[in-house]
């Protein structure tokens, strides 16, 4: 989820060692027109970056940069760091165009927001870096797995609800 590697970049020229992985390392992935690198990005899936973090003892801090509308990754990646991790969000809140309600339910439960830094935004987007600690892992309401809004959560017909 390191995108272009751009807030990679950011952070190594400031001296914040980072190496940025991401799934799709080529420009075709990449649905929002940018396509310059600001770094190498390595492939690699996000859960299983984290998992070889904890395994090989490295700090779990991660930053999540614009993770996918309505994709369950960013969720899952948070919901296994250990407690004390810091997360360096980038994007929208709930109901925007990043991420889906389970992670923002999460974030909100289980997290302190240590930090908040209003960030450029393109018309119409309404886009933050947010910084948070994580101080418990209850998990969220699984139904806001892929759900984008507070009130769109799927049809409980099939489960007899």
């Amino acid at each position: 989820m390191a995108g272009t590697g751009f807030w990679a970049k950011c952070l190594n020229e400031a001296g914040i060692q980072t190496i940025p992985y991401d799934l799709h390392t080529t420009r075709k992935h990449n649905t929002y027109g940018h396509s310059a690198r600001h770094m190498t990005i390595k492939r690699g899936n996000a859960l299983k970056t984290v998992n070889d973090m904890q395994r090989r003892n490295l700090p779990g801090n991660v930053m999540i940069s614009w993770p996918p509308y309505k994709e369950t990754t960013a969720g899952a990646v948070v919901e296994l760091l250990p407690i004390g991790a810091r997360i360096v969000y980038i994007g929208e809140g709930g109901g925007g165009m990043t991420g889906d309600l389970y992670l923002h339910q999460f974030l909100r439960k289980n997290c302190q927001e240590l930090a908040v830094v209003d960030l450029p935004n393109f018309t119409g987007k309404h886009d933050y870096l947010t910084i948070y600690q994580k101080i418990k892992n209850d998990p969220a309401d699984k139904k806001a797995k892929g759900i984008f809004m507070y009130n769109t959560y799927p049809d409980d017909e099939d489960t007899g609800e």
